[in-house]
């Protein structure tokens, strides 16, 4: 197992046979999310009754409101998989670099918005009433499509539609028809251009740069001693404690205290693996989003690596937008469950490494040590390959790990914040939700092709899990 591949099930540690335990964490989870949350949780709501459709004035996409017209919004938990089946945590993001590895395309400050994807499955050794809860979750995922497929019937829509909807199954991620496993959760903007001639600086405030400068006019000559055999070494220790000052300044750049908030901006270069070829930004800034850990601490993004680990056991509050991209031939409709807060329920300890910047794989052979012929895509008359011809390629850096205590699942439980206070009582208030600001998606690869004869709700055909009984 490898932390790129990682999903439920194939990490053996007491840190998931704990949550499992009589009256731990599994048992808090379900009770919370069955009893308290009501229809704030997205398994217990039915698209089309709980909530409907809601247009976006001025642009192309659209939304869902509840009856009494409040924006809908609504909490999912699960547990975060590798990169492998769709976690992009890394400081490009969703950006897109291209194919070529030799000559990617860097993330620039024109770039479209980069954003942390977290996928996300079953919980390991999940009760059976936990299972029943997250395949609910599913279950209303398949009905939302459902309910939209149909309004598209009644209007009269375009038929030959491609979809790409915020779950899917990671053996067959582009079937339209296979059982989902799998929740997709999109999360902020994670960089922000600041107007030309802001004064903000990385911490949120004022740049030190800005600050008045004494006048031109003010300038006097000043004396110089003849004796200077006693101001060198002022003047050397000097330099000295100014070259000090500013290893050590470097050295503790990273915010803290009040410096950290929900939307504070930092330096991006604070991230491990932020730099080299895949990034060009002149301005931009990293914006800190509303993720805490189990102790309501806010998650740094560069502590996404270690605290958003893989078998890290979530609860995000998300909205659903649904961006239509019409072309001649074909519509195209994304569906995104967009993260606008999230919490750490439980701490993973799979192995993580700390990231470091992407490099160019060489393309030089080994002077020292020859390349063998090889028989598997050439013809064995053929000549042997020259060295000039099979480049050496380096590995592609992965996810770094280190290893992370696990908190105690007693003092834990206390701290976990529901997100919605309105279903919660005797729960402390979660700080206010990002506004994330929403823009056209530009598709970054293929979706499943949906026609009306093709599409099956047969994914969708199972009954909901009643409580405690695995479906």
């Amino acid at each position: 197992m490898s932390t790129y591949d990682y999903e439920p099930g194939n990490h053996d540690s007491v840190v998931f046979e704990q949550r499992r335990r009589p009256g731990g964490l599994y048992d808090y989870i379900t009770n919370l999310v069955s009893q308290k949350m009501g229809k704030s949780a997205f398994a217990n709501t039915v698209p089309g009754t709980d909530f409907v459709r809601a247009t976006r004035p001025g642009t192309r996409t659209y939304g869902f409101m509840e009856k009494d017209g409040r924006p809908f919004n609504c909490n999912v938990f699960g547990e975060i998989l590798g990169p492998k089946h769709g976690t992009l945590m890394t400081a490009r993001y969703n950006h897109f670099p291209g194919d070529d590895r030799f000559n990617p395309m860097p993330l620039t400050d024109s770039s479209k918005p980069a954003k942390a994807v977290i996928a996300l499955g079953c919980p390991t050794l999940a009760t059976d009433a936990l299972y029943g809860l997250w395949y609910n979750q599913l279950c209303a995922a398949v009905d939302l499509r459902a309910s939209d497929k149909k309004w598209e019937e009644e209007t009269g829509g375009n038929q030959k539609l491609i979809v790409k909807e915020f779950v899917k199954n990671r053996m067959q991620p582009a079937s339209s028809d296979a059982v989902p496993d799998t929740l997709l959760l999109t999360g902020p903007a994670m960089y922000t251009v600041p107007p030309q001639g802001s004064t903000d600086s990385a911490n949120g405030n004022a740049d030190a740069t800005t600050s008045p400068q004494p006048s031109r006019n003010r300038m006097k000559r000043r004396r110089i001693d003849a004796d200077t055999s006693t101001s060198s070494p002022s003047i050397g220790s000097s330099s000295v404690n100014q070259m000090a000052t500013t290893t050590n300044s470097s050295l503790s750049a990273y915010p803290t205290g009040d410096q950290i908030f929900v939307g504070a901006t930092y330096d991006p270069c604070l991230q491990f693996d932020y730099g080299g070829p895949s990034f060009n930004q002149t301005h931009a800034q990293l914006v800190q989003p509303d993720f805490r850990d189990v102790t309501q601490k806010l998650i740094c993004p560069w502590e996404f690596y270690d605290k958003l680990r893989p078998g890290t056991l979530i609860l995000a509050n998300i909205d659903i937008v649904v961006y239509p991209v019409p072309t001649r031939k074909f519509a195209f409709k994304v569906y995104h469950a967009n993260i606008l807060s999230l919490r750490v329920l439980a701490e993973s300890d799979v192995p993580v490494q700390r990231p470091e910047p992407y490099q160019v794989p060489k393309a030089v052979a080994s002077e020292t040590e020859p390349v063998p012929a090889t028989t598997d895509d050439h013809d064995t008359n053929d000549v042997s390959i020259h060295q000039e011809d099979s480049p050496e390629l380096l590995d592609l850096p992965t996810v770094y790990l280190q290893e992370c205590n696990s908190s105690s699942l007693s003092e834990t439980l206390a701290d976990i914040s529901t997100i919605n206070p309105k279903d919660l009582e005797g729960y402390p208030n979660p700080s206010e939700e990002v506004d994330v600001a929403m823009e056209i998606l530009e598709l970054e690869d293929k979706g499943s092709r949906v026609d009306d004869d093709q599409f099956s709700i047969s994914r969708g055909k199972g009954k909901r899990a009643s409580k405690g009984k695995k479906n």
